[in-house]
């Protein structure tokens, strides 16, 4: 049985015996001070009974204020003890220890209390919210809930938070004795990364096929309103030959030789640009699937037959 049990027994018993003073604390307290004297004690000893024990000696603390009886400070120093905090639980016995004229009941109680504060194991609050709350809450290997308050041993903790989706978060908390220890945990989102929409060697092959296709095309169509104009300089010319119009006959001749040049031009122009852009088509297919059957022209020579055969 844990000591704050005995002790919230011995509070309701001192509560009900009450006012049995000595010369030592002797006081003359009021009816209405005695009456919150007991109330305070019985508050105090269903407290320790639920094991909520800072709020169980503040009750207490409240009665000695009214009647300081020794027997309020053992139960402090015990309630101070089974709390895991050590040092002011020494504290009130040692300050209990200095007074004089206590009874032997007193006395042999608190060097029980002090044999048993040397076994006392330092302990403190430790408090960790957690946002989103849903995270995972890990300590030292322990899952546990978040959001997580619990009295741990004064001692240096590992901690991870971690949730699908959210980068997961580490870091080592120490717990004071007699102190409360709150880490808030706030866990990012994940970052994407970001793929590399650069086009490929083949994604600029097939922009290039493309291109040339275009250009070739709009270079043909050039070509051909080019072979029209020279066309009708043919018109032209024969009216000119006709009249006799000499010079206006050697005008019409020259630029009908620059028309026919330059449709030459732009139809070879165009043509290579076209076939470029064609030939630049298919290796891009080819690329894209290997195993997809390839164009092309094949021959078979047989002492009786001679066959040609076209794949595509």
């Amino acid at each position: 049985m844990r000591l704050s049990l005995l002790l919230a027994a011995g509070i309701s018993l001192f509560a009900a015996s009450i006012i049995d003073p000595s010369p030592a604390w002797a006081q003359d307290p009021t009816p209405e001070e005695i009456e919150r004297f007991q109330g305070h004690l019985q508050q105090g000893g269903t407290l320790l009974e639920e094991e909520r024990y800072h709020e169980a000696i503040a009750e207490l603390e409240e009665a000695r204020q009214i009647i300081d009886h020794p027997r309020i400070a053992l139960s402090i120093a015990g309630a101070y003890g089974d709390w895991g905090r050590c040092e002011q639980a020494l504290y009130e016995y040692e300050t209990l220890q200095s007074r004089d004229e206590l009874s032997d009941d007193i006395s042999e109680r608190l060097e029980r209390g002090l044999s048993r504060i040397q076994e006392c194991v330092p302990m403190g609050k430790l408090t960790i919210l957690c946002e989103p709350q849903r995270a995972v809450l890990n300590i030292d290997g322990q899952s546990s809930a978040c959001p997580f308050e619990e009295e741990r041993r004064v001692d240096d903790y590992q901690i991870t938070v971690s949730l699908d989706g959210f980068q997961s978060h580490q870091e080592t908390v120490s717990v004071s004795s007699h102190q409360e220890t709150t880490l808030k945990i706030e866990l990012q989102p994940e970052i994407t990364p970001v793929e590399d929409d650069a086009p490929s060697d083949m994604d600029w092959i097939a922009m290039a096929g493309f291109g040339a296709i275009g250009l070739g095309s709009a270079v043909l169509i050039g070509g051909g309103f080019s072979d029209l104009s020279s066309r009708n300089r043919t018109g032209e010319i024969a009216a000119a030959y006709g009249q006799g119009d000499g010079a206006r006959l050697a005008q019409l001749e020259s630029e009908a030789d620059s028309a026919r040049l330059r449709t030459a031009i732009l139809y070879g122009a165009g043509g290579i640009f076209l076939a470029t852009g064609i030939a630049l088509q298919f290796i891009d297919l080819s690329a894209d699937d290997s195993s997809a059957p390839q164009a092309g022209l094949s021959l078979s020579v047989s002492p009786t037959a001679f066959a040609t055969t076209w794949r595509w």
